[in-house]
């Protein structure tokens, strides 16, 4: 009987030593993951939208052919705008739900979001050198 108590608490011990590990896995992750949205937040927040309104408002004083390279590029910044979009909504519900590969799903939505952020950088060039053209 003893054996037997003795191979429960141990059982029950590496139980315990996979859930610290997996919970710490997930909160590295978490944290990573935040530290790319901060470090995307100045860029998305104010540049995106600057831009934006930028390249609308030059599209009315250039010639067609550079009106559509603008819109192109207005169409690049609305993109990553809905992918960032869409990505927070499937990061939100991530973070609620209790589910068993929610370690690969996290390392799925870093990887999402680290492509949001290469898309965003190349939309914010983009845009800029076309804003520093002349008509």
């Amino acid at each position: 009987m003893k054996k037997v108590l003795i191979l429960c608490f141990l059982l029950a011990s590496c139980g315990s030593d996979k859930t610290d590990v997996r919970e710490e896995e997930l909160e590295i992750l978490n944290d990573e993951i935040f530290a790319v949205r901060l470090q995307m937040m100045p860029d998305y927040e104010k540049t995106m939208f600057r831009l934006t309104d930028s390249l609308n408002a030059r599209k009315s004083v250039v010639k067609p052919s550079r009106a559509d390279s603008l819109q192109k590029a207005i169409i690049k910044l609305d993109s990553v705008k809905n992918m960032m979009a869409n990505w927070q909504k499937n990061y939100d519900s991530l973070a609620l739900a209790k589910n068993d590969n929610k370690a690969a799903l996290l390392r799925e939505q870093k990887e999402n979001l680290l492509l949001i952020k290469k898309k965003s950088q190349e939309g914010i060039q983009n845009a800029n050198n076309l804003l520093m053209m002349k008509n």
